[in-house]
């Protein structure tokens, strides 16, 4: 398999894995569009994505992939969430304007955050991180430090903030960054020879929390 020529994954079993279409990527192929489940939103308008129905009832952190080929409509979630650009690029319009992600790009944005995602090609590949705010409960040493991340951290726990708010990092050339973000994706999608992270330790959630924890660390 080619490798894409933006890449953030250096992992060719993981990137395979990551380019391979999912059912509804099949559909908006061949319908020119799909629509999430009315099961996900928590209004009859479906402006606002429940996170009890990707998280679970006691998850704090999860993953999905950004589904290609199809325009995502204006939205909003009960939670946190981070875009992470594994390749290609992707556009995320968050009131008018056009955030561009490049591979290694990660996009956080508050739960306030009404955004959209524009149609992206066969090597366009993004996946979600959710996040309830619980997650950053233990985050002290973050809030310590004061700067852009910190006060994005406290404005939540003491939810200051009610309006679109987000930051967006370029860190295709921070390592540890990098590195982390391989593995956790690796504990998703793991090597087809069965030995894979999920599979050999029991304890998946602290896992995602303390990999998660690193990455913003």
């Amino acid at each position: 398999m080619e490798e894409p020529k933006s890449c953030a994954i250096r992992a060719p079993f993981l990137m395979e894995k990551l380019l391979r279409h999912t059912a509804e990527e099949d559909e908006a192929l061949q319908a020119g569009a799909y629509a999430l489940p009315d099961f996900l939103y928590l209004d009859e308008q479906r402006t606002t994505i429940d996170g009890s129905s990707l998280l679970g009832p006691e998850g704090s952190v999860s993953i999905g992939r950004q589904p290609r080929f199809t325009h995502v409509p204006k939205h909003r979630h009960n939670f946190i969430e981070a875009v992470y650009q594994c390749s290609g690029r992707s556009v995320h319009r968050i009131e008018r304007k056009d955030i561009i992600l490049e591979a290694g790009d990660i996009l956080l944005m508050n739960q306030y955050t009404s955004h959209e995602c524009l149609p992206c090609g066969e090597e366009d590949v993004a996946v979600n991180l959710m996040l309830r705010t619980s997650f950053f409960d233990d985050t002290y040493e973050l809030a310590a430090k004061r700067n852009v991340l910190s006060d994005f951290i406290v404005s939540l726990l003491r939810d200051e903030v009610n309006c679109n708010q987000y930051l967006h990092y370029k860190t295709i050339h921070h390592l540890p960054i990098s590195h982390l973000m391989e593995i956790f994706l690796t504990s998703y999608y793991p090597h087809d020879d069965g030995v894979a992270p999920r599979r050999l330790s029991g304890d998946y959630a602290m896992q995602d929390r303390t990999l998660m924890f690193m990455v913003f660390l």
